[in-house]
């Protein structure tokens, strides 16, 4: 961990270096992530990183460059990798980018992704799924609450409160 200490001797943690996440007290390793993801039909490939978690301090985040032609869903690339690992390693939120960063020797630049990557984090689906609009007065409710909640314009009926920055 990253921090400074402040005049009165009170210890601030300012980040991280390693790569582990931490997610409520589990230590996941990026890698054995984005070891599970890579085996998937359609991704050509990916990139595990942390995002903040309100409660757990961090989340498992992944960011997925598909192969060409190939499809996949945010869902499923959650449920490929939840047949695979426990369930506390299962990444909250899957983007799909075009190219992931490397470092000059070639390797994925995992440190600060998630700020690299900025709303995208927050967008349901990236473009993949279809943004399916509230249809019931339930629904209508329920998504404006929501969206005065997070402070998000337009929530969708397949958003996910949690994947959207909400927390319980």
């Amino acid at each position: 961990d990253q921090g400074y200490l402040d005049t009165d001797g009170y210890l601030f943690i300012t980040g991280r270096l390693k790569e582990m996440i931490n997610r409520g007290g589990e230590k996941i390793a990026p890698r054995e992530v984005e070891d599970v993801i890579l085996h998937h039909r359609g991704v050509a490939e990916a990139i595990a990183f942390a995002v903040p978690h309100e409660t757990l301090g961090e989340d498992v985040a992944v960011a997925v460059v598909l192969r060409e032609k190939a499809a996949a869903t945010e869902r499923e690339l959650q449920q490929f990798v939840a047949a695979h690992l426990a369930e506390f390693k299962i990444p909250g939120r899957v983007v799909f980018v075009d190219e992931i960063p490397k470092s000059a020797t070639g390797k994925p630049k995992r440190l600060g992704f998630a700020q690299s990557l900025g709303h995208l984090l927050f967008l349901s689906e990236h473009g993949v799924r279809e943004f399916l609009a509230p249809k019931t007065q339930a629904e209508k409710t329920l998504a404006a609450i929501w969206s005065q909640v997070l402070g998000i314009e337009r929530i969708g009926v397949q958003d996910n409160f949690f994947h959207l920055g909400g927390d319980s």
